[in-house]
């Protein structure tokens, strides 16, 4: 029997593919804007530590989307979570008294929208049909 050919990237899976590149050039940003500033905070130790992680998870995981490879899937999950882990340390290490509202509102809907973004790629027939070599 003969294999089927992949669908092409389109609707949201391409729409992700551009957030995920958008992703590793905003990694990339704020891993030299952190290591170029004088003064080191916890923060900015974090951004120089998960940066880097983040911008390759993305990049690896871009990659596999395109190449149409089904391993892509648990890639992605793994990038979901730790960009979720990521997200919960640096909100919980950001000292702005100023920015309590935004931190609690990061933590809250950051998750939510990761686990969104997962479901997405586990239901969609799309990503199915797409990620199969």
């Amino acid at each position: 029997m003969a294999k089927k050919a992949p669908m092409k990237l389109g609707g949201f899976l391409l729409f992700f593919v551009l957030v995920f590149v958008f992703g590793i050039i905003g990694e990339i940003s704020t891993f030299f804007f952190a290591l170029g500033k004088d003064t080191k905070t916890t923060v900015d130790t974090i951004n120089i530590i998960a940066s880097p992680i983040l911008a390759v998870a993305l990049l690896v995981s871009t990659l596999l989307i395109v190449q149409h490879k089904k391993s892509a899937l648990s890639v992605i999950y793994v990038t979901l979570v730790m960009m979720t882990l990521y997200t919960i340390v640096y909100n919980l290490n950001t000292n702005d008294a100023s920015l309590d509202s935004m931190r609690f509102i990061g933590l809250i809907t950051a998750p939510v929208l990761y686990v969104v973004i997962g479901l997405y790629f586990h239901h969609s027939n799309r990503v199915k049909q797409t990620l199969v070599n």
